[in-house]
C-alpha cells in the first residue's frame, strides 16, 4: 500500500505499474479516509510505503497511527530530520530537501527523489526472484504487445518492435 497525496499520487502510479508487471499488486490510497481504512482492513503483514515532504500531512498521518497500532511494517519517505511521520514508521527513506514548501519547481526535487527511492525498491524486490520475474514480465508484455498490434498498434521504430 501507498499513502501519498499531490505530486507524489503520479510517482506512485509508476511504481505500482512496474510492480504490477511482475505479479506484485500495490494499491495506492488516493482518497482522504482510504489509507486509513486499508490499515483497518488489510491482511497482516501488508506493507505500506507513507509518502509526505513534510511528515506531517494530515491524512497520511492518520494512516501512519493505523499501520503503527496494527504494527504492520511500514517505511515513511519522508524529508531528513526528526518530523512525526518518520518517528511513526519502522523504517525511514529520506528524500531530497532541497526545495521550499512555497518556492519550488512544482515539487521537482521531491518527485524525483521519491522516483529513485521506489525503483531502488522495485529493483531490490525484482532481484529478489530476477530469473522468475524477467520471465513472467518477458512473457506477459510480449502478449500484451502482440495484442496491440492485433489491434492496429505500430511503430517504425526498431527499438520498440525488438
Amino acid at each position: 500500500y501507498i499513502c501519498a497525496s499531490s505530486a507524489q499520487l503520479g510517482v506512485a502510479e509508476v511504481f505500482r505499474d512496474k510492480m504490477m508487471k511482475i505479479g506484485s499488486l500495490v494499491h495506492i490510497c488516493t482518497q482522504a479516509d482510504e489509507g486509513f481504512y486499508h490499515a483497518s482492513y488489510c491482511e497482516a503483514g501488508s506493507l505500506f510505503f507513507l509518502i509526505s515532504y513534510t511528515g506531517e500531512t494530515k491524512r497520511v498521518l492518520k494512516a501512519a497511527k493505523k499501520v503503527r497500532e496494527r504494527e504492520l511494517p511500514s517505511v515513511a519517505v519522508t524529508s531528513y530530520g526528526s518530523n512525526t511521520l518518520s518517528s511513526m514508521c519502522a523504517v525511514s527513506l529520506y528524500v531530497s530537501t532541497r526545495e521550499k514548501l512555497i518556492k519550488n519547481l512544482g515539487a521537482f526535487g521531491i518527485n524525483v527523489s521519491v522516483m529513485y527511492l521506489l525503483d531502488v525498491v522495485y529493483a531490490g524486490y525484482f532481484n529478489r526472484d530476477y530469473d522468475q520475474h524477467l520471465a513472467d514480465k518477458i512473457k506477459y508484455s510480449s502478449e500484451s504487445e502482440e495484442a496491440g498490434k492485433r489491434e492496429g498498434r505500430h511503430s517504425s521504430n526498431p527499438i520498440l518492435e525488438g
